[in-house]
Order: C-alpha cells, then sequence, then structure tokens
C-alpha cells in the first residue's frame, strides 16, 4: 500500500511543554532520538548513549 509507513504508529503520555522542549532540542527528528534512546536503554550491542545538546540553551530548565 502506498505511503504506508514501515513501524505503527506508538503513543506516548507526556506534558506538552516537555514534549514541545524536547521536540526544539531533537530537532530535526525527535523520533530518531527517542528510537536511538530505547535501543541503548535495551542495552543493544554498539548503542551508545545519545547526545545531548549543551545545556543554557534558551529553553535549558
Amino acid at each position: 500500500m502506498p505511503n504506508q509507513p514501515k513501524t505503527p504508529l506508538k503513543r506516548l503520555r507526556c506534558d506538552d511543554s516537555l514534549w514541545d522542549r524536547f521536540g526544539e532540542l531533537a530537532e530535526p527528528d525527535r523520533s530518531a532520538v527517542l528510537r536511538h534512546f530505547m535501543r541503548w536503554y535495551c542495552r543493544e550491542e554498539g548503542i551508545t548513549l545519545p547526545n545531548r545538546p549543551a545545556a543554557g540553551g534558551p529553553n535549558h530548565a
């Protein structure tokens, strides 16, 4: 089927402000950052903890 994603959509409960801040820092692909973290969390071989942006940006809490 054309335009069908390869993986199903998953839902995540999160405060809107946290989701928005994460989206700004995880540019250009928030989903890729989450997948990388999940691979690290599941201890997949060769996966390191994702890099974070430097602290002190405009949305630093």
